[in-house]
């Protein structure tokens, strides 16, 4: 056996492992380098991991020097049994440590969020400057025209942002794009997320995705980080990305971008994209500005 150290359990990690109980939680369904992905017997995502960044649904583990692939391999089974959790050769030892959402939404500023048009404009034009292969932003993509028809029906074209068209349209979109999570997905979940946060606090309808109809047009583990995103489940790094921009902290707003925006090849460009634009489009519900048709224009649509 493989000795490891969980020093960190997300939330719904450890609710999802309390409701198996002692026994067979589910299998491996996607390994990584770092990471692998447990899908449960209730068809519910567990992401084992040694990056440092904590979630909800991570289990935050030690380093062991070899990669998860000369260690598992798909359709492992994965068993809970006295506080440890066993993968294969893996024991993980689930320590103490636990890791939840805080409570973002309260944290909304009506004064300080409606100054953010300069630093929003500018996170956009940092986003086209990353351009990266297969990304939203690149015009090379085979999948950019699809995009470019998108942001301009829902954002640049009179009479703008309309929550029922946009829903239409994004539904008709999951899927597409490169990657292991599509573009249009991590572009999707990082706008639901922001967009329905602010809704709780700002008193307008929330936007939410059945996950059945999610879970039949995309990859299993794209629809759920869709899933739990519209439902303000998010890593630390979106958190304080949202939590800059509720607070108004322009600075720290743009700094956050730059964060999100380097994981995976391109997903936290396209993820950033989604959390911009939605924050351009609560400004616009606030102020009528007319900011996501700018901040659309400045991504390269």
């Amino acid at each position: 056996m493989v000795p490891l150290f969980a020093w960190c359990v997300g939330s719904r990690a450890s609710r999802l492992l309390e409701l198996h109980g002692t026994g067979e939680v589910g299998s491996v369904e996607h390994i990584f380098p770092s990471s692998f992905y447990l899908k449960t017997k209730t068809g519910d995502l567990i992401s084992v991991t040694t990056k440092r960044v904590r979630s909800p649904v991570n289990i935050n583990v030690e380093e062991r020097g070899e990669p998860f692939p000369s260690l598992l391999s798909p359709g492992e089974g994965a068993t809970l049994v006295g506080g440890r959790l066993a993968v294969g050769p893996l024991a993980i030892s689930l320590g103490e440590g636990r890791y939840s959402n805080s409570d973002v939404a309260s944290l909304f500023d009506l004064q300080g969020f409606s100054k953010l048009s300069d630093h929003l404009l500018a996170s956009a034009t940092l986003l086209q400057a990353f351009n990266l292969q297969g990304s939203m932003v690149d015009e090379t993509s085979p999948a950019f025209t699809q995009y470019r028809a998108f942001f301009r029906e829902n954002f640049i074209r009179p009479p703008g942002f309309s929550s029922p068209t946009f829903m239409r349209n994004a539904v008709g979109l999951l899927g597409l794009g490169s990657g292991f999570t599509p573009s249009f997905d991590d572009f999707l979940s990082g706008f639901l997320c922001l967009y329905n946060l602010a809704s709780s606090r700002l008193g307008f309808e929330p936007m939410r995705l059945d996950p059945l109809e999610v879970e039949s047009r995309t990859s299993w583990a794209s629809a759920k980080l869709v899933e739990h995103m519209q439902e303000g489940e998010m890593d630390e790094d979106v958190e304080a990305l949202v939590a800059s921009a509720f607070r108004g902290d322009g600075d720290a707003f743009v700094l956050s971008v730059e964060e999100v925006v380097g994981r995976g090849h391109s997903s936290g460009l396209d993820l950033s994209c989604g959390l911009v634009m939605a924050a351009a489009v609560v400004q616009d519900m606030l102020t009528a500005k007319g900011l996501a048709s700018t901040v659309a224009g400045r991504l390269g649509f």
